[in-house]
């Protein structure tokens, strides 16, 4: 779970008064857990045995059981320890294949269309065996469950882990391997309720925040997702009255178990979002339990059914944006998948109280609509489209956008072909062009374009020097075609005209390594991934000046780079490292143990000793005091 503070207020006066010391370690929601994580711990990876054990955390729901298991999944000696490790949600109404899927790509194995479940399942077993695994199966109901997949988990007599989390104590008796790998969950005690409230809530340097929120905290029963509902809701309230009249609303019904409490709290946060907010979040009843909802789909559905207004100064797109991060601050839906520079929401999903409560609430208000199919749809199918603003097709032959007057997103999985080059100013995405079709005429055309996708098969005409005229973009793609014919990108010092542009990336392309370090001249290039393309030398070298001052997050894959040879100057902001297949790489530069916010290293299919050399910087790094950096292999 991962939760983000609410506004601070001047609404109220301040004064001296704090929380109780309380210190977050880095998971920043493990208040009161520290123990319990301890404990796990040592099931997992200090226990003598080496038998493959199924390691149970069981209790009510909101206990902070997924929470737990995640602090545990992603701790450095955990990742460090085993071999592999692999994370699925089995749900209350499991389902084998998903489950067999979901399994198998989180240890990295491409499934492609594959549905037979026999094949799966046996996929699965081969790329356990003589491994030493841990694998978490987060939720689940049944022995059933189980049972459905529990002969892919070879028992390697090296220490391998199931792990699972359970509301019933049944189903942990009869599938954990004893009581010793058995962990009951615990609420959390008054001070580290209050702790926790105070740490989401935000509102502590208040006077009269400690004599309000004290019987709110009370009233949570140690529940940890109750008291960060309540504090979400509290982050969002600025008067001494609304405190008050939320008081007294919940004050209003007798002392009742934990479960109606906390039933109680949703409601009293429900209440009390805009009415606006209110159709979106009945909207999300729609998903199943646990369903990864992402937000592009979401965005796109809520606008469809006008559930979205749009304001002067902001499109639909960022107030549907804004609705989701509301979510986020109120701890009404968590994070799945953060954007890869972590500062926006790219998917997420409810916990599965607050789905229930969804649910209910829908079906209580009697909340109905239309789903629409996310496929990409024929033209045929568009009958009216003045209201139009995302359109994803096959084919786009014989398509006037003048009748589109909304259109904001444009996407043809076959590429664009035979289109007028007018289309409205407010076109913000375009994906799909060749590069004849990138002519000047047409980027002057939508000067507000942010994101464009460019397909070359045979020559890039006159398509870069072009690309300069769209002053706002902020996203780039540049694509080649697998197996063709190599395609230098000529004029690629045209591209620092660029000043918005935020993410690059190139796929199946050819280029020099110092054509790479020209975009280290790009103001604002947060984003830069390369993949699969070819390059003319294989020693990537920058020069003193050329540092990537911004650079976030950097991917390098299937690229034939044998040596790398720069300083942590060069990428002085870099968080994030990805190199996959990059089989000659020798090392990553160590002094990128100098990097101040470096966070993890992911390397798949790289030389051993490129491993070794993200090892030493992690150790120096954690040396250092960075001891949240992690890499993964």
């Amino acid at each position: 779970m991962e939760y983000e503070h609410g506004r601070k207020t001047s609404t109220l006066a301040v004064a001296s008064t704090r929380c109780d010391g309380v210190v977050m370690p880095q998971d920043k929601i493990m208040v009161g857990k520290n123990n319990e994580f301890q404990i796990v711990k040592k099931m997992l990876i200090e226990h003598s045995s080496r038998q493959r054990e199924i390691v149970s955390i069981k209790d009510m729901g909101g206990i902070g059981k997924t929470t737990l298991a995640r602090r545990v999944y992603g701790d450095s000696s955990i990742v460090s320890h085993f071999d592999k490790r692999a994370w699925v949600v089995a749900s209350q109404y499991h389902n084998k294949l998903q489950m067999l899927t979901g399994l198998l790509k989180s240890i990295g194995c491409a499934v492609g269309s594959v549905t037979e479940e026999d094949h799966l399942a046996q996929v699965l077993y081969q790329n356990l065996m003589h491994q030493r695994y841990f694998v978490v199966i987060d939720d689940i109901w049944s022995v059933d469950a189980w049972d459905s997949v529990k002969a892919c988990f070879p028992d390697n007599a090296n220490g391998s882990r199931v792990l699972l989390t359970t509301r019933i104590a049944e189903v942990a008796t009869n599938i954990g391997s004893s009581n010793d790998f058995s962990h009951q969950a615990q609420l959390l005690d008054q001070t580290e309720s209050w702790n926790l409230f105070c740490e989401k809530a935000s509102k502590s340097s208040y006077a009269e925040f400690e004599v309000i929120g004290r019987p709110i905290v009370k009233k949570c029963k140690g529940l940890p997702l109750a008291i960060v509902v309540a504090a979400g809701l509290f982050s969002k309230l600025h008067l001494l009255d609304e405190w008050k009249n939320v008081v007294e609303t919940l004050n209003s019904y007798a002392t009742t178990t934990i479960d109606e409490e906390c039933s109680r709290i949703l409601s009293s946060s429900y209440n009390h979002l805009p009415h606006s907010l209110k159709s979106c979040f009945l909207y999300l009843s729609i998903f199943p339990e646990d369903k990864e909802i992402h937000v592009k789909e979401i965005v796109k559905l809520w606008v469809a059914e006008g559930l979205v207004k749009a304001y002067e100064d902001m499109s639909f797109d960022a107030v549907a944006r804004r609705h989701i991060q509301e979510f986020k601050d109120r701890n009404l839906i968590l994070v799945k998948r953060p954007s890869i520079c972590g500062r926006r929401v790219k998917t997420f999903r409810m916990h599965d109280l607050v789905h229930s409560f969804c649910v209910r609430e829908a079906k209580r208000k009697t909340f109905c609509m239309l789903s629409m199919r996310m496929s990409p749809i024929p033209l045929l199918n568009i009958s009216d489209g003045w209201n139009l603003q995302s359109l994803s097709a096959d084919s786009t032959a014989k398509m006037s956008f003048l009748e589109f007057p909304q259109l904001q997103h444009l996407r043809s999985y076959r590429g664009l072909s035979d289109f007028s080059i007018f289309f409205h100013q407010n076109l913000k995405s375009i994906c799909g062009l060749n590069p004849d079709q990138c002519t000047k005429e047409l980027f002057t055309n939508i000067p507000y374009l942010k994101k464009v996708e460019i397909l070359c098969a045979d020559g890039w005409s006159d398509c870069i020097n072009n690309v300069a005229y769209l002053h706002q973009l902020q996203s780039m793609h540049l694509l080649g075609i697998l197996f063709g014919r190599p395609l230098v990108i000529p004029n690629i010092n045209h591209l620092v005209c660029l000043k918005n542009l935020m993410r690059l990336r190139f796929t199946d392309l050819t280029f020099e390594w110092k054509a790479i370090n020209i975009f280290s001249k790009l103001p604002k290039l947060e984003v830069l991934r390369l993949r699969g393309c070819k390059c003319i030398d294989d020693e990537w070298e920058l020069l003193e000046n050329e540092n990537f001052d911004q650079l976030i997050y950097l991917e390098i894959v299937s690229i034939d780079l044998k040596h790398w040879e720069a300083s942590a100057c060069h990428f002085s902001n870099l968080e994030r490292l990805v190199l996959k297949r990059c089989h000659q790489l020798v090392k990553i530069p160590a002094d990128f143990a100098e990097i101040p916010n470096l966070k993890s290293i992911k390397l798949e299919y790289c030389f051993p000793s490129a491993v070794d050399s993200a090892k030493k910087i992690q150790k120096e790094q954690h040396e250092q005091g960075n001891e949240n950096m992690v890499v993964i292999v």
